[in-house]
């Protein structure tokens, strides 16, 4: 129940955050992106090659292709790397504008926190095939593929949700294994975060300008909430340095 408390109350924070014009800057980098996406589909449409950013899965209850999955899979998390730098940026400014903590680092921290989202996309990206693979020879052998959809959207929703909330988890100094606890501790956030994120990215056109700040946003706020960050008790400005390891988080 207070999961649910948690995801309304970042809803409405964020709603409230765009009525005055905040953050929305943000949505410019996946606009660029999906503009970039939609040329390159066009030049390709003149060749006669397929299109790149066709979605192979329409609704969760149509059944995929394994060949379709892992394009389509590659594709989401090809986007999610190349803007990780701005929602990890937006995530950080979002936190400092909630709680009044300012987060610091320097040029070779942030480079380090960059190269983290990349392997741990990377990983959360290989787990997810992982799993699918396992289930997909024994959906086969058991005549149970009728649930493949099913499994497909649990999966890839914990695993997307997984991947927005390391935002929060790298800034909070949690480590690789500390931030797989915590998302194991808190699987329902995943799956809402991940399944949000799922149905965002299929709105024709915006999906993929929508998605990556929306989900980024919801997820930073319902990560401060349940490390007591939120609501806010002080209204004093703190300045926290990054080098500084909390030992909760291992």
């Amino acid at each position: 129940m207070k999961t649910f408390q948690h995801h309304l109350k970042a809803i409405k924070t964020i709603f409230a955050l765009f009525s005055k014009g905040k953050f929305l800057i943000y949505f410019i980098p996946g606009l660029l992106l999906t503009l970039f996406f939609f040329y390159v589909n066009s030049l390709l449409a003149k060749l006669g090659k397929s299109d790149i950013t066709t979605t192979p899965v329409q609704s969760p209850t149509v059944v995929v292709s394994a060949l379709e999955y892992i394009n389509h899979q590659f594709y989401t998390f090809f986007i999610l790397i190349v803007l990780s730098p701005v929602n990890s940026i937006l995530s950080k400014k979002l936190d400092t504008h909630l709680t009044d903590y300012v987060h610091t680092s320097s040029f070779s921290e942030t480079l380090n926190n960059v190269l983290r989202m990349i392997f741990v996309l990377s990983i959360t990206l290989f787990f997810e095939f992982v799993i699918m693979g396992v289930w997909w020879l024994f959906a086969l052998v058991t005549g149970l593929d009728i649930l493949n959809p099913f499994v497909y959207v649990l999966v890839a929703a914990f695993f997307y949700g997984f991947s927005f909330y390391d935002y929060n988890l790298e800034r909070y100094h949690r480590s690789t294994k500390g931030s797989l606890k915590y998302a194991t501790h808190h699987i329902l956030s995943m799956l809402v975060a991940g399944g949000t994120f799922m149905v965002l990215k299929f709105v024709p056109f915006v999906g993929f300008i929508l998605a990556p700040v929306l989900v980024t946003m919801l997820t930073t706020i319902v990560y401060l909430y349940s490390i007591k960050k939120l609501p806010k008790r002080s209204n004093r400005r703190h300045s926290i340095n990054l080098q500084t390891v909390e030992k909760t988080n291992e």
